[in-house]
Protein backbone atom coordinates (compact mmCIF):
# COMPACT_ATOMS: atom_id res chain seq x y z
CA UNK A 1 0.00 0.00 0.00
CA UNK A 2 2.82 2.37 0.88
CA UNK A 3 4.52 1.71 -2.47
CA UNK A 4 1.29 2.41 -4.32
CA UNK A 5 0.95 5.75 -2.49
CA UNK A 6 4.52 6.71 -3.43
CA UNK A 7 3.95 5.72 -7.07
CA UNK A 8 0.75 7.80 -7.20
CA UNK A 9 2.60 10.79 -5.74
CA UNK A 10 5.44 10.49 -8.27
CA UNK A 11 3.02 10.07 -11.19
CA UNK A 12 1.27 13.27 -10.12
CA UNK A 13 4.62 15.05 -9.74
CA UNK A 14 5.67 14.05 -13.26
CA UNK A 15 2.28 14.93 -14.75
CA UNK A 16 2.06 18.47 -13.32
CA UNK A 17 5.54 19.18 -14.66
CA UNK A 18 5.61 17.46 -18.04
CA UNK A 19 2.06 18.17 -19.20
CA UNK A 20 2.33 20.43 -22.30
CA UNK A 21 5.99 20.74 -21.37
CA UNK A 22 7.37 22.41 -24.49
CA UNK A 23 4.87 25.27 -24.17
CA UNK A 24 5.30 25.71 -20.41
CA UNK A 25 9.06 25.57 -19.99
CA UNK A 26 10.83 28.92 -19.78
CA UNK A 27 13.86 29.80 -21.89
CA UNK A 28 14.54 33.49 -21.60
CA UNK A 29 17.39 35.93 -20.98
CA UNK A 30 18.55 34.54 -17.61
CA UNK A 31 18.57 30.95 -18.82
CA UNK A 32 20.45 31.81 -22.00
CA UNK A 33 22.98 33.99 -20.14
CA UNK A 34 23.78 31.04 -17.87
CA UNK A 35 24.27 28.73 -20.85
CA UNK A 36 26.31 31.33 -22.76
CA UNK A 37 28.67 31.80 -19.82
CA UNK A 38 29.07 28.03 -19.49
CA UNK A 39 29.49 27.54 -23.24
CA UNK A 40 32.30 30.08 -23.24
CA UNK A 41 34.09 27.99 -20.59
CA UNK A 42 33.95 25.06 -23.00
CA UNK A 43 34.70 26.70 -26.34
CA UNK A 44 36.69 29.80 -25.44
CA UNK A 45 38.32 30.30 -22.04
CA UNK A 46 37.90 28.66 -18.64
CA UNK A 47 37.54 31.21 -15.84
CA UNK A 48 36.79 31.47 -12.14
CA UNK A 49 34.25 34.24 -12.77
CA UNK A 50 30.60 33.22 -12.86
CA UNK A 51 27.73 35.06 -14.49
CA UNK A 52 26.51 38.53 -13.53
CA UNK A 53 23.46 38.93 -11.32
CA UNK A 54 21.75 41.36 -13.70
CA UNK A 55 19.20 42.59 -11.13
CA UNK A 56 21.94 43.77 -8.78
CA UNK A 57 24.31 46.63 -9.69
CA UNK A 58 26.28 48.97 -7.44
CA UNK A 59 26.43 52.76 -7.70
CA UNK A 60 29.83 52.21 -9.38
CA UNK A 61 28.11 50.28 -12.19
CA UNK A 62 29.56 46.94 -11.09
CA UNK A 63 27.38 43.84 -11.17
CA UNK A 64 27.29 41.31 -8.39
CA UNK A 65 28.28 37.87 -9.71
CA UNK A 66 27.09 34.37 -8.87
CA UNK A 67 29.70 31.75 -8.03
CA UNK A 68 31.02 29.88 -11.06
CA UNK A 69 30.19 26.59 -9.29
CA UNK A 70 26.75 26.70 -10.90
CA UNK A 71 28.23 27.11 -14.38
CA UNK A 72 30.72 24.32 -13.68
CA UNK A 73 27.72 22.07 -12.97
CA UNK A 74 26.23 23.06 -16.34
CA UNK A 75 29.40 22.17 -18.29
CA UNK A 76 28.76 18.39 -18.48
CA UNK A 77 25.07 18.99 -19.30
CA UNK A 78 25.94 21.23 -22.26
CA UNK A 79 28.49 18.71 -23.53
CA UNK A 80 26.30 15.62 -23.04
CA UNK A 81 23.16 17.22 -24.52
CA UNK A 82 25.00 19.09 -27.30
CA UNK A 83 23.90 22.52 -25.99
CA UNK A 84 20.19 21.64 -26.21
CA UNK A 85 18.17 24.00 -23.93
CA UNK A 86 15.26 21.55 -23.99
CA UNK A 87 17.24 18.58 -22.66
CA UNK A 88 19.12 20.71 -20.12
CA UNK A 89 15.80 22.07 -18.81
CA UNK A 90 14.52 18.50 -18.45
CA UNK A 91 17.54 17.83 -16.22
CA UNK A 92 16.43 20.63 -13.89
CA UNK A 93 12.87 19.28 -13.87
CA UNK A 94 14.13 15.84 -12.90
CA UNK A 95 16.40 17.38 -10.24
CA UNK A 96 13.37 19.02 -8.62
CA UNK A 97 11.46 15.72 -8.62
CA UNK A 98 14.51 13.92 -7.23
CA UNK A 99 14.73 16.50 -4.41
CA UNK A 100 11.11 15.81 -3.52
CA UNK A 101 11.71 12.05 -3.55
CA UNK A 102 14.83 12.53 -1.42
CA UNK A 103 12.65 14.33 1.14
CA UNK A 104 10.55 11.15 1.28
CA UNK A 105 13.59 8.89 1.70
CA UNK A 106 15.27 10.97 4.40
CA UNK A 107 12.14 11.69 6.44
CA UNK A 108 11.12 8.03 6.18
CA UNK A 109 14.55 7.00 7.47
CA UNK A 110 14.62 9.46 10.36
CA UNK A 111 10.93 9.80 11.35
CA UNK A 112 8.50 7.51 9.54
CA UNK A 113 6.61 6.66 6.37
CA UNK A 114 3.46 8.74 6.89
CA UNK A 115 5.19 12.09 7.61
CA UNK A 116 7.62 11.27 4.78
CA UNK A 117 4.79 10.85 2.27
CA UNK A 118 3.01 14.01 3.37
CA UNK A 119 6.26 16.04 3.33
CA UNK A 120 7.23 14.86 -0.13
CA UNK A 121 3.72 15.42 -1.45
CA UNK A 122 3.61 18.99 -0.15
CA UNK A 123 6.93 19.73 -1.83
CA UNK A 124 6.34 18.00 -5.16
CA UNK A 125 2.87 19.45 -5.69
CA UNK A 126 3.71 22.97 -4.56
CA UNK A 127 3.00 25.49 -7.33
CA UNK A 128 6.28 27.34 -6.89
CA UNK A 129 8.27 24.11 -7.02
CA UNK A 130 6.38 23.17 -10.18
CA UNK A 131 7.20 26.61 -11.60
CA UNK A 132 10.89 26.44 -10.73
CA UNK A 133 11.22 22.99 -12.22
CA UNK A 134 10.39 24.40 -15.67
CA UNK A 135 13.54 26.44 -16.25
CA UNK A 136 17.29 26.58 -15.81
CA UNK A 137 18.40 28.81 -12.93
CA UNK A 138 21.13 28.82 -10.32
CA UNK A 139 18.61 29.31 -7.51
CA UNK A 140 16.79 26.13 -8.51
CA UNK A 141 19.62 24.22 -6.82
CA UNK A 142 18.79 25.83 -3.46
CA UNK A 143 16.03 23.36 -2.42
CA UNK A 144 18.49 20.47 -2.65
CA UNK A 145 21.18 22.45 -0.80
CA UNK A 146 18.63 23.37 1.89
CA UNK A 147 17.40 19.79 2.27
CA UNK A 148 20.91 18.38 2.68
CA UNK A 149 21.75 21.13 5.19
CA UNK A 150 18.69 20.21 7.28
CA UNK A 151 19.56 16.52 7.13
CA UNK A 152 23.18 16.94 8.18
CA UNK A 153 22.22 19.34 10.96
CA UNK A 154 19.86 16.68 12.24
CA UNK A 155 22.60 14.06 11.98
CA UNK A 156 25.02 16.36 13.81
CA UNK A 157 22.46 16.86 16.57
CA UNK A 158 22.29 13.07 16.99
CA UNK A 159 26.03 12.39 16.53
CA UNK A 160 27.86 15.40 17.94
CA UNK A 161 31.34 13.89 17.48
CA UNK A 162 30.99 13.30 13.73
CA UNK A 163 33.47 15.81 12.30
CA UNK A 164 32.66 15.03 8.68
CA UNK A 165 29.17 16.52 9.16
CA UNK A 166 30.75 19.85 10.10
CA UNK A 167 32.75 20.00 6.88
CA UNK A 168 29.74 18.98 4.76
CA UNK A 169 27.55 21.66 6.37
CA UNK A 170 30.22 24.26 5.66
CA UNK A 171 30.53 23.06 2.06
CA UNK A 172 26.76 23.31 1.56
CA UNK A 173 26.71 26.78 3.11
CA UNK A 174 29.49 27.94 0.80
CA UNK A 175 27.72 26.58 -2.26
CA UNK A 176 24.42 28.16 -1.17
CA UNK A 177 26.05 31.54 -0.59
CA UNK A 178 27.64 31.39 -4.04
CA UNK A 179 24.24 30.70 -5.59
CA UNK A 180 22.40 33.43 -3.66
CA UNK A 181 23.96 36.00 -1.33
CA UNK A 182 20.85 36.08 0.87
CA UNK A 183 21.75 32.49 1.76
CA UNK A 184 24.19 34.17 4.18
CA UNK A 185 21.35 34.31 6.73
CA UNK A 186 20.85 30.55 6.51
CA UNK A 187 24.61 29.95 6.54
CA UNK A 188 24.98 32.05 9.69
CA UNK A 189 22.13 30.17 11.40
CA UNK A 190 23.76 26.87 10.41
CA UNK A 191 27.13 28.02 11.77
CA UNK A 192 25.59 29.00 15.10
CA UNK A 193 23.82 25.65 15.37
CA UNK A 194 27.08 23.86 14.52
CA UNK A 195 28.80 25.67 17.38
CA UNK A 196 25.86 24.93 19.69
CA UNK A 197 25.66 21.20 18.89
CA UNK A 198 29.40 20.48 18.76
CA UNK A 199 31.52 19.65 21.75
CA UNK A 200 34.77 20.94 20.24
CA UNK A 201 33.74 24.50 19.40
CA UNK A 202 36.97 25.80 17.86
CA UNK A 203 37.64 22.73 15.74
CA UNK A 204 34.00 22.67 14.63
CA UNK A 205 34.12 26.31 13.56
CA UNK A 206 37.35 25.80 11.63
CA UNK A 207 36.01 22.72 9.81
CA UNK A 208 32.82 24.58 8.91
CA UNK A 209 34.78 27.56 7.57
CA UNK A 210 37.09 25.26 5.61
CA UNK A 211 34.09 23.61 3.97
CA UNK A 212 32.58 27.01 3.22
CA UNK A 213 35.78 28.20 1.58
CA UNK A 214 35.85 25.15 -0.69
CA UNK A 215 32.17 25.73 -1.53
CA UNK A 216 32.99 29.17 -2.92
CA UNK A 217 36.55 28.45 -4.08
CA UNK A 218 36.10 30.06 -7.56
CA UNK A 219 35.08 33.35 -5.94
CA UNK A 220 38.01 33.22 -3.51
CA UNK A 221 40.55 32.48 -6.24
CA UNK A 222 39.12 35.20 -8.48
CA UNK A 223 39.26 37.72 -5.62
CA UNK A 224 42.87 36.85 -4.82
CA UNK A 225 43.78 37.45 -8.46
CA UNK A 226 41.65 40.58 -9.01
CA UNK A 227 42.02 42.82 -5.99
CA UNK A 228 39.09 41.29 -4.06
CA UNK A 229 36.52 42.22 -6.71
CA UNK A 230 33.64 40.17 -5.27
CA UNK A 231 34.25 41.34 -1.72
CA UNK A 232 34.56 45.02 -2.63
CA UNK A 233 31.52 44.89 -4.94
CA UNK A 234 29.40 43.21 -2.29
CA UNK A 235 30.56 45.75 0.29
CA UNK A 236 29.71 48.64 -2.05
CA UNK A 237 26.29 47.12 -2.70
CA UNK A 238 25.74 46.91 1.06
CA UNK A 239 26.63 50.61 1.39
CA UNK A 240 24.25 51.44 -1.48
CA UNK A 241 21.48 49.58 0.32
CA UNK A 242 22.02 51.72 3.42
CA UNK A 243 21.76 54.88 1.31
CA UNK A 244 18.70 53.60 -0.50
CA UNK A 245 20.45 53.81 -3.88
CA UNK A 246 20.31 50.07 -4.65
CA UNK A 247 17.33 47.90 -5.43
CA UNK A 248 17.25 45.97 -2.18
CA UNK A 249 14.19 43.78 -1.97
CA UNK A 250 13.44 40.33 -0.69
CA UNK A 251 11.23 37.85 -2.45
CA UNK A 252 10.34 34.20 -2.00
CA UNK A 253 12.86 32.79 -4.49
CA UNK A 254 15.77 34.07 -2.41
CA UNK A 255 14.72 31.57 0.27
CA UNK A 256 14.07 28.49 -1.85
CA UNK A 257 16.43 26.55 0.42
CA UNK A 258 13.73 26.74 3.12
CA UNK A 259 11.06 25.07 0.95
CA UNK A 260 12.05 21.52 2.03
CA UNK A 261 11.98 22.58 5.68
CA UNK A 262 8.50 24.07 5.24
CA UNK A 263 7.36 20.88 3.51
CA UNK A 264 8.74 18.68 6.30
CA UNK A 265 7.11 20.81 9.01
CA UNK A 266 3.84 20.72 7.07
CA UNK A 267 4.18 16.96 6.64
CA UNK A 268 4.68 16.47 10.38
CA UNK A 269 1.59 18.56 11.14
CA UNK A 270 -0.51 16.62 8.62
CA UNK A 271 0.70 13.30 10.03
CA UNK A 272 -0.42 14.38 13.51
CA UNK A 273 -3.83 15.41 12.16
CA UNK A 274 -4.00 12.11 10.28
CA UNK A 275 -3.72 10.16 13.54
CA UNK A 276 -6.63 12.13 14.97
CA UNK A 277 -8.96 12.49 11.97
CA UNK A 278 -8.18 10.86 8.63
CA UNK A 279 -11.08 12.42 6.60
CA UNK A 280 -10.06 15.94 7.69
CA UNK A 281 -6.48 15.22 6.63
CA UNK A 282 -7.61 14.00 3.22
CA UNK A 283 -9.78 17.11 2.79
CA UNK A 284 -6.89 19.41 3.73
CA UNK A 285 -4.55 17.67 1.31
CA UNK A 286 -7.08 17.72 -1.54
CA UNK A 287 -7.68 21.44 -1.01
CA UNK A 288 -3.92 22.08 -0.95
CA UNK A 289 -3.36 20.16 -4.19
CA UNK A 290 -6.31 21.88 -5.90
CA UNK A 291 -5.14 25.41 -5.11
CA UNK A 292 -1.55 24.58 -6.09
CA UNK A 293 -2.60 23.10 -9.43
CA UNK A 294 -4.83 26.05 -10.39
CA UNK A 295 -2.21 28.59 -9.31
CA UNK A 296 -0.75 30.78 -12.11
CA UNK A 297 2.69 29.60 -10.99
CA UNK A 298 2.02 26.05 -12.13
CA UNK A 299 0.77 27.26 -15.55
CA UNK A 300 -1.49 24.21 -15.80
CA UNK A 301 -4.89 25.91 -15.94
CA UNK A 302 -3.99 29.63 -15.92
CA UNK A 303 -1.03 31.75 -16.92
CA UNK A 304 -0.23 29.54 -19.90
CA UNK A 305 1.38 30.71 -23.10
CA UNK A 306 -0.23 33.75 -24.72
CA UNK A 307 -0.21 34.72 -28.41
CA UNK A 308 2.49 37.31 -27.65
CA UNK A 309 4.88 34.73 -26.18
CA UNK A 310 7.71 33.02 -28.01
CA UNK A 311 8.30 29.36 -27.17
CA UNK A 312 11.56 27.48 -27.27
CA UNK A 313 10.38 25.75 -30.45
CA UNK A 314 9.74 29.17 -32.01
CA UNK A 315 13.22 30.35 -31.04
CA UNK A 316 14.85 27.27 -32.52
CA UNK A 317 12.94 27.83 -35.77
CA UNK A 318 13.97 31.49 -35.87
CA UNK A 319 17.62 30.57 -35.32
CA UNK A 320 17.34 28.02 -38.12
CA UNK A 321 15.90 30.68 -40.45
CA UNK A 322 18.74 33.09 -39.67
CA UNK A 323 21.29 30.33 -40.20
CA UNK A 324 19.84 29.41 -43.60
CA UNK A 325 20.03 33.07 -44.64
CA UNK A 326 23.85 32.78 -44.44
CA UNK A 327 24.43 35.96 -42.45
CA UNK A 328 27.58 37.98 -43.17
CA UNK A 329 30.52 37.72 -40.80
CA UNK A 330 29.65 41.03 -39.12
CA UNK A 331 26.02 40.63 -38.09
CA UNK A 332 24.04 41.11 -34.91
CA UNK A 333 20.60 40.27 -33.52
CA UNK A 334 17.92 42.03 -31.49
CA UNK A 335 14.61 41.07 -29.89
CA UNK A 336 11.96 43.67 -29.10
CA UNK A 337 9.73 41.53 -26.89
CA UNK A 338 10.96 42.36 -23.37
CA UNK A 339 13.87 43.99 -21.54
CA UNK A 340 16.37 41.72 -23.30
CA UNK A 341 16.67 43.71 -26.51
CA UNK A 342 20.05 42.11 -27.19
CA UNK A 343 18.44 38.72 -27.80
CA UNK A 344 20.44 36.41 -25.54
CA UNK A 345 18.26 33.33 -26.25
CA UNK A 346 18.86 33.66 -30.01
CA UNK A 347 22.48 34.62 -29.36
CA UNK A 348 22.99 31.32 -27.51
CA UNK A 349 21.34 29.19 -30.18
CA UNK A 350 23.17 30.81 -33.09
CA UNK A 351 26.54 30.58 -31.32
CA UNK A 352 26.40 27.06 -29.91
CA UNK A 353 23.86 25.27 -32.13
CA UNK A 354 24.67 26.85 -35.51
CA UNK A 355 28.31 27.93 -35.04
CA UNK A 356 27.46 31.52 -35.99
CA UNK A 357 28.98 34.30 -33.92
CA UNK A 358 26.94 37.52 -33.62
CA UNK A 359 28.85 40.71 -32.87
CA UNK A 360 29.24 41.67 -29.22
CA UNK A 361 26.27 43.31 -27.48
CA UNK A 362 27.90 46.74 -27.67
CA UNK A 363 28.34 46.72 -31.44
CA UNK A 364 25.14 47.55 -33.30
CA UNK A 365 26.51 50.12 -35.73
CA UNK A 366 29.64 48.63 -37.33
CA UNK A 367 27.82 45.63 -38.83
CA UNK A 368 26.61 44.45 -42.23
CA UNK A 369 23.25 43.01 -41.18
CA UNK A 370 20.92 43.11 -38.19
CA UNK A 371 18.27 40.44 -37.60
CA UNK A 372 15.34 41.71 -35.54
CA UNK A 373 12.50 39.72 -33.96
CA UNK A 374 9.60 42.03 -33.12
CA UNK A 375 5.85 41.99 -32.46
CA UNK A 376 3.99 42.31 -35.76
CA UNK A 377 2.72 45.80 -34.88
CA UNK A 378 6.19 47.19 -34.00
CA UNK A 379 7.33 50.09 -36.19
CA UNK A 380 10.87 49.09 -37.15
CA UNK A 381 11.16 52.13 -39.44
CA UNK A 382 10.96 54.43 -36.39
CA UNK A 383 12.44 52.31 -33.58
CA UNK A 384 12.49 53.30 -29.93
CA UNK A 385 15.43 51.12 -28.86
CA UNK A 386 19.14 51.93 -29.03
CA UNK A 387 20.05 48.70 -30.81
CA UNK A 388 18.12 49.77 -33.90
CA UNK A 389 18.47 53.56 -33.66
CA UNK A 390 22.25 53.35 -33.64
CA UNK A 391 22.10 51.53 -37.00
CA UNK A 392 19.90 54.11 -38.77
CA UNK A 393 19.40 54.74 -41.66
CA UNK A 394 18.72 51.26 -42.98
CA UNK A 395 16.66 49.11 -45.33
CA UNK A 396 14.13 46.63 -43.93
CA UNK A 397 13.38 43.21 -45.39
CA UNK A 398 10.72 40.89 -43.94
CA UNK A 399 12.54 37.58 -43.63
CA UNK A 400 9.86 35.45 -41.95
CA UNK A 401 6.69 35.42 -39.84
CA UNK A 402 7.58 32.77 -37.22
CA UNK A 403 4.17 33.14 -35.52
CA UNK A 404 0.93 34.98 -36.26
CA UNK A 405 2.07 37.70 -33.83
CA UNK A 406 5.77 38.11 -34.64
CA UNK A 407 7.92 39.22 -37.54
CA UNK A 408 11.57 38.48 -38.26
CA UNK A 409 13.30 41.28 -40.16
CA UNK A 410 16.67 41.52 -41.85
CA UNK A 411 17.99 45.06 -41.72
CA UNK A 412 20.87 46.21 -43.90
CA UNK A 413 22.39 49.48 -45.08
Amino acid sequence: MNRIAVVIMLVMAFFVRFYDYSNRLVFGPEQSMSLITTGEYIKEKFTFLGEPYIQRMTSHSHYLFHSAVFNYALVPLEIIFNYSPFLITISFTLLNIATGFLIYMLVKKEIGIIPAWFSSCLFLLNSKMIHHSLFIWSLNLLPLVGLLSIYYLWKLFKEKNKLSFLFILGLLSGIGFGLQYVFAFSALATFLLVILFSKKKLLSGLLFLLGSAIGIFPMIIFDLRHNFFHLSTLYQYFLDLQRGSAGGFYTYYQFLNLWPLAAIVGGLILSLVYKINKPVTVLLLVCYIFFQVVSPFSKLTTGKITPQDITLNNLEGIAETISKDNPPEKFNIAMLLDFDTRAHPLRYMLTFKHNLKPQVVTNYNNIDALYVLAPKEYDVINPAVWELRTYLPYKVELLDSPTDNHKLYKITK
